[in-house]
């Protein structure tokens, strides 16, 4: 039974990042712009609340190992064509290159455009533009 339930998370966190990542990670990127336009237009409290709670530090810290689980099975240098390809690429990784503690201390080498947009979107929704000068 807990085979089962395993594999239907790994399943599912395969689908989850081929509908993330697919298209240089435009529905990613959507996200995370939601969430800075959700943070520009909630203003001090919301502020307060997202720093507080650690939100962006989750949220880094599950983009980076997505990305790198993107990057184990090529997803950006050869884009499946489909899901099942994608989960082929997962199933033929061995667990000596795929195990979970492989995410520490480790930085993903590519990360599409869209995604980068969105985050530098989300740094300005918290902490504002940045400006030529600075008031002491």
């Amino acid at each position: 039974k807990l085979h089962e339930r395993h594999q239907e998370l790994f399943t599912g966190s395969i689908s989850h990042i081929h509908a993330l990542f697919s298209n240089d990670g435009a529905f990613a990127a959507q996200l995370i712009k939601m969430l800075a336009d959700y943070l520009h237009a909630g203003g001090a409290r919301v502020h307060e609340e997202a720093l507080q709670s650690g939100i962006l530090h989750i949220l880094a810290s599950c983009l980076r190992m997505s990305l790198l689980r993107c990057q184990r099975v090529k997803f950006f240098s050869n884009p499946p064509d489909s899901f099942e390809t994608l989960r082929k690429r997962f199933d033929n990784l061995s667990e000596e290159n795929y195990p979970q503690s492989r995410h520490e201390g480790t930085s993903p080498t590519h990360i599409p455009k869209l995604i980068s947009e969105a985050c530098v979107a989300l740094l300005e929704a918290c902490c504002g533009r940045p400006t030529d000068e600075m008031d002491d």
